[in-house]
């Protein structure tokens, strides 16, 4: 990349490729540099814009990060669903549920089956305790995308929270079905068990949890509180 930046320094697909070899060693002021450059010479540079979103993003530059998927969405309509569910993500860092909000129902019209931002804005919604409008949209991704473990998890937990403990139950096994590395998932089927009265089953979700995560305190605590009873 060097040698082809010395024969043209203003090419912006190189400048663009460069950043994300230097993105993915870690670089990524460096990598900034060159999105910078690439969008320099290319202000159309869509790609460039978006990469440009992201490691700002992941420098927690948040003014900078949603000015740049905003380009992104400007240059190339068809990253406008992706672009607004990541100045959503980026909304939820800052605290801002409402604007969050905003954003991933803007990712949706843009894009009705985009499944991480229809997650987002169920969570998002779940926050503020608005259960009704979570529940409608993790009941629709249960539907379009069966195999997805997050969407289980948060309409488990909205489930949980409008007492429908036995449902809660259920998504949270599918969670863990789904993938049995997801410690959080066997945590709370834990917690309903122990609420149940139901030790054996409780001690078996939460060494599933340390198993998946042997660092989970929360787990480690529940656990430790069972096995002292016994």
């Amino acid at each position: 990349y060097k040698q082809a930046l010395k024969a043209a320094p203003k090419n912006a697909d190189v400048h663009f490729n460069y950043g994300e070899l230097l993105y993915v060693m870690g670089k990524q002021n460096k990598a900034v540099e060159h999105y910078t450059l690439a969008i320099a010479a290319d202000k159309g540079h869509a790609g460039a814009q978006f990469r440009l979103g992201e490691a700002y993003h992941a420098q927690d530059k948040r003014k900078e990060a949603i000015k740049a998927y905003r380009a992104a969405a400007a240059a190339d309509p068809k990253l406008a669903a992706e672009a607004s569910y990541k100045i959503g993500n980026v909304y939820f860092r800052m605290g801002k549920t409402q604007l969050e909000i905003g954003e991933y129902l803007d990712a949706l019209k843009n894009n009705a089956k985009h499944v991480r931002a229809r997650i987002a804005l169920g969570f998002a919604y779940a926050r503020l305790r608005s259960y009704k409008q979570a529940l409608k949209h993790l009941d629709r991704v249960a539907k379009e995308a069966p195999k997805n473990s997050v969407g289980h998890y948060y309409r488990a937990f909205v489930l949980y929270n409008t007492g429908k403990v036995d449902a809660a139950l259920v998504a949270y096994r599918r969670a863990a079905q789904l993938r049995p590395s997801f410690a959080e998932a066997h945590y709370y089927m834990g917690k309903i068990y122990e609420e149940r009265k139901e030790k054996a089953k409780a001690i078996a979700a939460f060494k599933a949890a340390l198993k998946a995560n042997p660092k989970y305190n929360e787990a480690t605590l529940a656990l430790a509180k069972l096995q002292k009873g016994q």
